[in-house]
């Protein structure tokens, strides 16, 4: 969860890629927060495929965020890309 200054820039110093870091800064930007809500970030997969959705359960204190299925998977891969959620949380 982000819900400290400074959280987001601790998380993107994990990537490489300047363009990936400006795309997610845009991203977790743009998400409208309700009252009691606070956005999360998550790499769900790092491969040539890019899952559609992602789905977020709770177990006991923690988020779990697990890709869907991607439907046509690419047979051949060559520049595997990082996919992150950008997600909408309840604040604990």
């Amino acid at each position: 969860m982000l819900d400290e200054p400074g959280d987001l820039a601790d998380y993107v110093r994990q990537f490489g890629s300047t363009s990936l870091v400006q795309d997610l800064r845009g991203a977790v930007r743009a998400v409208p927060l309700a009252e009691g809500r606070v956005v999360g970030v998550a790499v769900i997969a790092i491969g040539c495929d890019v899952p559609p959705d992602a789905t977020v359960t709770e177990d006991g204190d923690t988020f779990v965020v697990l890709p869907a299925k991607v439907v046509d998977p690419h047979l051949e891969c060559f520049a595997p890309v990082t996919s992150v959620a950008v997600l909408d949380l309840p604040v604990r």
